[in-house]
């Protein structure tokens, strides 16, 4: 598989999947942030979306990607979502640092993926 196999058909999807990039970054899913992810989804995609299915999919592909291949996923989706990305930033990044802080502990990799999506964004 290569990177470019791994684009999003959507912004919100792709902002759904940075929600577990956030929670993932030091290896564990902790139920707080994904009690957090699930709330952003719910506000993301409005209240008749199927939730739970968009957290499942969505940690589904985040599985499924090969970790060395992360940050060219990342990079090429907001290549591709550059507009929107730029208008959404600041929520964007509130809503990571809601996911950082959701089981209380910031993690230094929490810190270094949140480092590595600001230069992305503001390049």
């Amino acid at each position: 598989m290569i990177a470019e196999d791994y684009t999003f058909h959507d912004f919100a999807a792709f902002t759904v999947f940075l929600y577990f990039y956030m929670a993932f970054a030091d290896e564990v899913l902790d139920e707080t942030e994904a009690d957090m992810i699930r709330k952003k989804i719910k506000v993301k995609m409005g209240t008749e979306a199927p939730h739970d299915d968009i957290f499942e999919q969505v940690n589904d592909i985040y599985q499924d990607i090969p970790h060395d291949l992360l940050d060219q996923v990342i990079q090429i989706n907001f290549d591709k979502y550059r507009d929107q990305s730029q208008q959404f930033k600041y929520t964007l990044f509130t809503d990571l640092y809601d996911i950082m802080i959701a089981d209380g502990v910031v993690h230094h990799k929490e810190n270094e993926n949140l480092d590595k999506l600001k230069k992305i964004v503001n390049t």
